[in-house]
């Protein structure tokens, strides 16, 4: 499934349900609650997302302020995980870095173990402690 991603500065009805339901078993990075949260990341330029037939199937946090974009919190919607989603979005997303002549950068922990095969999946390479680029 095809997916187009977009930067979400603001969360209409329908966004706010799906992205809901993407990090519906996402644990929050703090105490805020997920709607706060998802508006916090709306506000402040920092929430990509892939959508399809309308819908928003996969999200992540984006810090692109400057030349290096760091992506955190990449998460798909449960229904749709494991048909190439995240590694759609990963392309799409590194795509609009490079087009700001910026680097796509992700860091794990060494937890993570299905975001590091999803990394170099996609052609990141582990630069120092696991910090990937690509």
């Amino acid at each position: 499934m095809p997916i187009e991603i977009e930067q979400i500065c603001t969360l209409n009805q329908a966004d706010e349900e799906d992205l809901l339901k993407i990090y519906a078993d996402y644990p929050i990075p703090s105490s805020e609650d997920t709607r706060h949260w998802l508006h916090h990341l709306a506000t402040n330029q920092q929430l990509w997302a892939g959508r399809f037939n309308d819908r928003l199937l996969v999200a992540a946090q984006v810090d692109n302020k400057n030349a290096d974009w760091q992506l955190n919190h990449l998460c798909v919607r449960a229904v749709t995980r494991r048909r190439g989603t995240a590694s759609q979005f990963l392309s799409l997303l590194y795509q609009a870095a490079t087009r700001k002549k910026a680097v796509l950068s992700v860091r794990t922990t060494n937890r993570d173990n299905s975001m590091i095969e999803l990394l170099k999946k996609n052609g990141f390479k582990e630069q120092a402690n696991l910090l990937w680029q690509k």
